[in-house]
């Protein structure tokens, strides 16, 4: 989900750039790890491991994250994408780690907070999707990383 959700940012937010925002899916895992931090520190749970552990865990997953978004400066690197897997994959966290809640009126409070947020995510990228208007010069893949790199570029696309 987290994939799709970093696929969909990038290319709503930066219809006229090309990027992979393969990482946007890494981000993703970040995201659900907040989630469940989150949780963790703001319910009774079934804790597995020390508190110490978990602050450890979520300094740990900040410089990271910080790391990550530093390369968002590089060019063909998605912001959009990052931003994009990081929220569904907290979304989708919200849902998957909510089992460890014991209270079962908190444990429908964020699992239903969980729902909410993904069904305003999905309509939100449905309707970032439909108004995104790419440039009619990014159809011809070869002709843009020509502009791009403008040394001796051979493009060998299949298309």
């Amino acid at each position: 989900f987290s994939a799709i959700g970093s696929v969909s940012f990038s290319c709503a937010l930066n219809a006229d750039e090309i990027s992979v925002a393969s990482s946007g899916a890494i981000m993703g895992l970040f995201g659900a790890k907040m989630s469940e931090f989150l949780m963790l520190m703001n319910f009774r749970t079934k804790k597995t491991m020390s508190d110490e552990y978990y602050t450890k865990q979520i300094i740990l997953m900040l410089i990271v994250s910080v790391f990550v978004c530093i390369f968002t400066l590089f060019p063909f690197v998605s912001w959009a994408g990052h931003f994009g897997g990081f929220f569904c994959g907290f979304t989708i966290g919200m849902l998957l780690f909510s089992r460890k809640i014991k209270s079962s009126g908190d444990r429908k409070l964020w699992i239903g907070s969980g729902l909410v947020l993904t069904a305003l995510l999905l309509m939100t990228i449905v309707s970032m999707l439909v108004e995104a208007n790419p440039r009619e010069e990014l159809g011809d893949v070869c002709n843009y990383y020509e502009e791009v790199h403008l040394e001796g570029y051979d493009c060998y696309c299949l298309f």
